[in-house]
């Protein structure tokens, strides 16, 4: 199969997504005027946007490249994960979201240190960037590996030189994808 690579229209669409999402985040990083809005987006968002977010966050490129090659290989397991969603929406939507909003909340880990103490707190918002540092590692690397394939670099060839330029830039991809990341979530907080 000839596999001729990104078109330059690719690379067009590629950069006004790019500038979209850096304009979104200083768009809202302006209106800004305390840490409540930067944070918690000012107490204004709804239970429904915050819900859409989590769940936007929870799909990922890994979603994308492995969940097809899951479905065939496991066939309907992975149904009973998409068929748990209305669930898991309605629960976390209508229940979980709103209760937590109601007390005024920076974030959950505080919930935990108010009834089992700061060590406790600690411990679980560490377990949690740990995870989210991993997650995110493999995300960005599994991205970026997809991504130096659409440039028909050869991640498995033989040759060493070209197998070597092809993981230097994974790094380079992954390097460009996380500052981009970082910078319009930088800049606009959570509503951006």
């Amino acid at each position: 199969m000839n596999n001729p690579g990104l078109h330059w229209l690719d690379g067009v669409v590629l950069s006004i997504y790019v500038g979209f999402g850096i304009g979104i985040g200083l768009y809202y990083g302006r209106r800004q005027k305390t840490t409540d809005d930067y944070y918690v987006g000012g107490r204004k968002m709804g239970s429904f946007v915050i819900g859409l977010s989590i769940y936007a966050t929870l799909l990922s490129t890994i979603s994308y490249l492995s969940v097809p090659g899951e479905m065939v290989s496991k066939g309907p397991v992975i149904l009973y994960g998409v068929l748990a969603v209305p669930f898991v929406y309605i629960i976390v939507g209508y229940f979980l979201i709103p209760a937590l909003m109601r007390r005024r909340l920076t974030s959950a880990y505080e919930v935990l240190e108010e009834h089992l103490g700061l060590g406790a707190r600690l411990m679980a918002a560490t377990m949690f960037l740990a995870l989210r540092f991993v997650w995110m590692g493999l995300m960005v690397n599994v991205a970026a590996r997809a991504i130096v394939i659409m440039f028909n670099m050869d991640l498995q060839t033989e040759d060493p030189q070209m197998r070597a330029a092809a993981e230097r830039t994974v790094i380079l991809v992954v390097v460009i994808c996380s500052a981009i990341a970082v910078a319009y979530t930088v800049a606009g907080g959570l509503r951006a």
